[in-house]
């Protein structure tokens, strides 16, 4: 059985791009077979940021493999974020939310709580 058609990526695949991933999950059937796989229990970390002007939104954190997975949540939304390291793909999941939203979500204390059940997962 096939998925759906990726979308075509420009450029070389072997060229870094600007110190990111250069593939995405762009279809909503790939998103939900990576959310809601039944054999595998959700070990996602969930967790709100917030920042100043009311912007915020709701994370939804996992690891698949070597990369990290962020689905946010914000203004009505879904935006699905992949990275090489959490904060990473936290990043690319809010950054649509331009970069004053950005750093003021980065510099929320709740990352803390969030890096310390980090901690405890990859541990574990």
């Amino acid at each position: 059985m096939r998925g759906p058609s990726l979308p075509r990526v420009r450029g070389s695949l072997n060229r870094p791009c600007r110190g990111g991933d250069t593939l995405a999950v762009t279809k909503y059937a790939y998103v939900r077979a990576m959310d809601d796989n039944p054999t595998r229990p959700d070990r996602s970390i969930r967790f709100r940021l917030t920042a100043a002007r009311d912007a915020q939104a709701d994370i939804r954190l996992r690891r698949a493999g070597d990369r990290w997975i962020s689905v946010s949540d914000s203004r009505g939304h879904e935006v699905t974020g992949i990275g090489s390291t959490a904060r990473a793909a936290i990043v690319a999941s809010i950054e649509w939310l331009g970069p004053t939203a950005v750093s003021g979500m980065l510099v929320d204390l709740r990352l803390l709580d969030v890096s310390v059940l980090l901690a405890e997962a990859t541990a574990g």
